[in-house]
């Protein structure tokens, strides 16, 4: 792990036992001779630990296990060890405290109070951050669920774009939601205020043997026949047209679920909660256009990245 100053960190990582009792050390060096360390002993439930250390610019390396450079260590005898989740953050935390903000959670404290915790998106400037996947395989048929939140309407935001003849999403001033074959012909839109500029979304749409349909929170609000099918055997982009420049979104993208299939609603639906679960003040899809369960999503943290993108 690169740091990239000199100021405190805190990595920490959950842990359990196989069979309760386990000894291990979690630590940190620069260099195999300078060490700071936690003893862990371990139970057979998850347990969070944290090791808080001064890092300078360069690398850094995290172990978990025994390092008997480090003379503070003991060797142990063979051991089963699970590994949950880790991460090193930046500043002096207790575990307790890293609880509190959702930063790695465990089944043996209280759960993080943080309605945030577990959740997980991207953060666009509304300027020029996208992300580019490989080809698709999208071809005739397809379901691409989408969960998100802009925070504005006065420009065209772009959820994803295919190249050419591929598929294209987007959200106009008006807050219509627009299924696209990209630089042909519109296939479907939805009425003005579909989107709400601050008001997260889960949007799904597809089509299928020459229908398209899109979805808000798991209710169709459009649909159109349609002889288009889509043909373009380019990556597809999110967060800004497949230029990579134009018609950018500022706001937030989650969970993009592009599929080269078109779901029933039934099956439509069961991906919408998943998407839904995973994103922070969004509303839990029932199917049912008049009954809505909510989340509170306060406690709104940003991940943003250039290479990385879930779809599948």
């Amino acid at each position: 792990m690169t740091t990239l100053s000199v100021q405190p960190y805190t990595f920490a990582v959950t842990l359990r036992g196989d069979v309760g009792g386990e000894v291990v050390w979690i630590m940190r060096t620069p260099d195999g001779i300078t060490y700071t360390r936690t003893q862990c002993t371990l139970t057979t439930a998850e347990q969070t630990f944290v090791v808080p250390f001064t890092g300078a610019a360069g690398n850094n390396y995290l172990q978990i296990g025994v390092d008997l450079r480090d003379g503070s260590q003991s060797a142990k005898g063979a051991q089963t060890v699970y590994v949950g989740s880790s991460g090193l953050v930046a500043g002096t935390w207790t575990a307790a405290q890293i609880l509190a903000e959702g930063g790695i959670p465990t089944t043996t404290a209280t759960a993080a109070s943080n309605a945030s915790a577990g959740k997980y998106w991207w953060s666009f400037d509304g300027s020029n951050d996208s992300l580019l996947s490989g080809n698709l395989g999208i071809t005739n048929a397809c379901t691409i669920v989408i969960a998100g939140r802009v925070n504005s309407l006065a420009t065209v935001q772009t959820l994803l774009a295919e190249d050419a003849n591929g598929v294209q999403i987007y959200i106009d001033t008006s807050g219509i939601v627009t299924l696209v074959k990209f630089g042909v012909s519109l296939i479907v839109n939805t009425a003005a205020a579909t989107i709400v500029a601050g008001v997260p979304f889960v949007v799904t749409v597809r089509l299928s043997g020459g229908t398209a349909v899109i979805r808000k929170n798991g209710v169709q609000v459009a649909t159109a026949a349609t002889a288009l099918a889509f043909s373009a055997t380019t990556g597809a982009r999110i967060g800004t047209n497949f230029d990579g420049t134009t018609q950018p979104a500022g706001g937030a993208l989650g969970w993009v679920v592009p599929l080269p299939v078109a779901l029933s609603d039934a099956d439509c639906l069961t991906v919408e909660r998943l998407v839904a679960a995973q994103f922070p003040g969004l509303t839990t899809p029932d199917g049912d256009a008049n009954s809505m369960l909510l989340e509170d999503g306060s406690g709104f943290l940003t991940m943003e990245t250039e290479d990385l993108i879930l779809m599948e």
